[in-house]
C-alpha cells in the first residue's frame, strides 16, 4: 500500500510540474500549447508557440514511412534515411533539403510570381573551367562537351539545342561590361551560334555595341583558333529570292570609315570569287596593292559599270578608257604620183571604227602601237576625225618617199572620255 501511495504522489507532482512549465488551453474549437497562457489562434486547430523550442515531427526510416497504411493527404514525417521531410499527396513527396546541397525540386515543377528582382537565383563561387551555377540537360546522355569556361547557365543537349530563347522581340541577348575584351555571346562548335527569325524584318542574330564608350567595342566578333580548320569562319547562305546575300550599310552620313576592311597576315588572297564548282573566277591577292599598283587578277573579263571598260571615280563624273584593235585591210597600193610604176592607184585608206559601248560624252582618241602587219604603215600619214560618242573615222595617207602594196595590219587605238 505504501508503494502505491508513493507512486501516486510522484505522478501528481509530475503532472503539476508539466502544467506549471507549459500551459495547454483547450476548448471545443482548438488547442493551444505554449508557456504564456495565450489562447489558440481562431484559424488553427492546434497552435504551438515557443521562443526556445521547436516542433518535432514523427521520425522513421524510409521503410517505415512507406509502410504506413492508407496515409492521409497532408501527412508529414521526417525520414531518417534521407534526412528530409516528406509529405503525402497522392504519393510521397520530398521537401528538399535547401541547405544540404543535393536536394531538388519535386518534378514537374511550375511556379509564378511578380518581383522586380530575381525570382530564382543560384551562385557558384568557383571560377574554374566547367564551374556552373545552373545546368540544364535535355537528353539522357548529353553532348559530352567539356566547357573551358565557368558559366552562369549551361544548357546541354546531345543532338538538339543547348539554350534556346524565344521572344516577340529579343530571344537571347548577351551583354558584357568589360569594355576592353568583354564578349556578349560566344559560340563554339560546329554551329557555335545559330539564330533564326521568322519575322519579315527580323534578324536571326543581331549584334549591338551602342552605349559603350570604348572605341574598340564590336557589335559582332567571330574568330577561329583552330589552325587546321579549312572551313570558313563565317558562312552566309541565302535561300530566298533577295538580291543580296550580304548587305553592309553605313547610315552615319558623317562617317569616313570604310564599310569593309580586311587584314591578312597569311599568304592567301584578300578576296576570292568562286563559282558553284569552287573555281576561282576573280581574286584580289596579297601581293597586289590596289592602293599603289592596282593589281586585280581575274580569270576572264573584268567588267565595270555596264560593260563600259575600266572606270575611275572623279568628283562629278566617271572617266572611262577603252582599248580597241583596228584592222587595216591589205591590198591598197600606196604610190608616189611621180613614181616608176607608170600608173596611179588608190593612194589613201579610209576606215570607220565603232566603240564597243557608246560614251556619254565625246571622247579623245589616240593611235597607239602596231599590233601586227607591215611596219611601213606606221610611217604613213594618219588622220583621226569625225569623233562622236559612238565611234570615229581614220584616213591613212601615203608617205611621199615610199610606195608599196599593203597587207592586213592591226593597230591599237585608245579612247578616253567621260561617262555620267
Amino acid at each position: 500500500m505504501k508503494s502505491i501511495a508513493l507512486f501516486t504522489a510522484v505522478i501528481r507532482i509530475t503532472l503539476i510540474t508539466a502544467l506549471i512549465s507549459s500551459t495547454v488551453i483547450a476548448n471545443a474549437q482548438n488547442v493551444a500549447v505554449n508557456t504564456t497562457g495565450s489562447a489558440a489562434d481562431a484559424s488553427a486547430m492546434l497552435d504551438v508557440s515557443s521562443t526556445s523550442k521547436g516542433f518535432l515531427a514523427p521520425r522513421m526510416t524510409t521503410i517505415q514511412r512507406t509502410g504506413i497504411s492508407a496515409p492521409a493527404n497532408g501527412l508529414m514525417v521526417f525520414d531518417t534515411d534521407t534526412k528530409t521531410y516528406w509529405y503525402f499527396s497522392t504519393t510521397w513527396k520530398e521537401i528538399a533539403n535547401a541547405g544540404g546541397g543535393g536536394g531538388g525540386f519535386s518534378l514537374p515543377y511550375s511556379g509564378s510570381s511578380t518581383d522586380a528582382g530575381k525570382l530564382f537565383s543560384l551562385t557558384n563561387n568557383a571560377a574554374t573551367s566547367g564551374a556552373t551555377a545552373l545546368y540544364g540537360r535535355a537528353s539522357s546522355t548529353g553532348s559530352g562537351a567539356s566547357p573551358i569556361y565557368s558559366m552562369g547557365v549551361w544548357g546541354d543537349n546531345s543532338t538538339g539545342v543547348g539554350v534556346l530563347g524565344t521572344s516577340g522581340n529579343i530571344g537571347v541577348i548577351g551583354q558584357s561590361t568589360d569594355a576592353a575584351s568583354g564578349t556578349g555571346v560566344l559560340g563554339s562548335g560546329s554551329n557555335g551560334v545559330y539564330g533564326q527569325s521568322t519575322k519579315e524584318n527580323g534578324a536571326g542574330i543581331y549584334g549591338y555595341a551602342g552605349g559603350i564608350s570604348s572605341s574598340l567595342s564590336k557589335a559582332a566578333f567571330f574568330t577561329n583558333t583552330n589552325y587546321s580548320n579549312t572551313n570558313p569562319v563565317v558562312e552566309i547562305a541565302n535561300y530566298g529570292t533577295g538580291n543580296n546575300n550580304l548587305l553592309i550599310q553605313n547610315t552615319n552620313s558623317s562617317s569616313n570609315s570604310g564599310l569593309l576592311k580586311m587584314k591578312n597576315a597569311g599568304n592567301g588572297a584578300f578576296m576570292q570569287l568562286l563559282d558553284e564548282a569552287n573555281d576561282v573566277k576573280a581574286a584580289i591577292y596579297k601581293n597586289g596593292n590596289i592602293n599603289t599598283d592596282g593589281n586585280i587578277y581575274a580569270q576572264g573579263d573584268l567588267y565595270v559599270n555596264g560593260l563600259k571598260g575600266i572606270v575611275r571615280s572623279t568628283y562629278s563624273n566617271q572617266m572611262r578608257m577603252e582599248l580597241m584593235n583596228v584592222t587595216v585591210p591589205g591590198g591598197f597600193h600606196f604610190v608616189v604620183p611621180s613614181g616608176g610604176f607608170g600608173e596611179v592607184f588608190i593612194s589613201t585608206q579610209d576606215i570607220t571604227v565603232t566603240f564597243n559601248t557608246p560614251f556619254d560624252q565625246v571622247p579623245a582618241v589616240y593611235r597607239a602601237n602596231l599590233s601586227s602587219g607591215d611596219v611601213r604603215l606606221e610611217s604613213m600619214g594618219w588622220r583621226i576625225y569625225d569623233v562622236t560618242t559612238t565611234g570615229f573615222k581614220i584616213t591613212i595617207s601615203p608617205n611621199p618617199s615610199m610606195d608599196f602594196i599593203s597587207t592586213n595590219a592591226v593597230f591599237k587605238f585608245v579612247a578616253v572620255g567621260y561617262d555620267d
